[in-house]
């Protein structure tokens, strides 16, 4: 099974619907899908790219996870939530853009991906989740929002290639950057009344 073209009257797919369909490498979504439930596309390592449907509302968890030949994903604009382990295990996955009405971001949704240099969170989003963007070694760059208030444990674990990150005012817990070798520079504002591992960070200076 390499190609999947779903007809347009279909509105839902459900749960483990093609997980491990290794072989496949295409699939064309219509715009009437409003529900991709968990799993649905697990562990399809052949798959290469992806345009999501624009009525899709939510990311299901673990829905592209171990995608490990997925390229690029298009995400829709309405899209207001991705799940935890959405995206983890896409080691090829270079760049995602992520919809300005996201305003949650689960836990491990992006770990181990490991060729993704530079992510955008947007305003609205208030918690980056334990191990969300874990052994993102390629991860060089980025933003965090006003909105942003707490960091948890592990969520930039091992992404040596981050070289610094200011944190921004309003955040009161700061925890996650265990392992990050190449971290430098590290801006605490005033009002953070919690820090956490910083182990292995050998290169951190100020």
């Amino acid at each position: 099974l390499k190609n999947i073209t779903i007809h347009d009257k279909v509105e839902e797919i459900g749960g483990y619907a093609f997980r491990g369909c290794t072989a496949l490498e295409e699939i064309k979504l219509p715009d009437s899908i409003n529900s991709i439930d968990i799993w649905a596309f697990r562990g399809c390592t052949s798959l290469k790219s992806v345009v999501v449907p624009p009525h899709l509302r939510y990311i299901s968890d673990c829905l592209f996870a171990d995608c490990s030949s997925l390229v690029s994903v298009e995400l829709p604009e309405p899209i207001g939530g991705i799940g935890s382990f959405a995206f983890s295990g896409c080691k090829n996955l270079t760049e995602i853009v992520i919809p300005k009405y996201v305003s949650t971001i689960g836990k491990y949704a992006f770990s181990g991906c490991e060729k993704l240099e530079k992510i955008n969170i947007p305003e609205g989003v208030s918690i980056i989740e334990e191990c969300t963007f874990a052994n993102c070694s390629a991860l060089s760059a980025i933003d965090l929002p006003r909105t942003i208030k707490s960091i948890g444990a592990s969520a930039f674990q091992n992404c040596v290639s981050l070289h610094n990150i200011e944190i921004p005012v309003g955040v009161l817990s700061v925890d996650g950057f265990s392992g990050c070798t190449g971290l430098r520079a590290f801006t605490v504002p005033n009002g953070v009344s919690s820090i956490g591992d910083f182990s292995g960070c050998v290169n951190l200076e100020k």
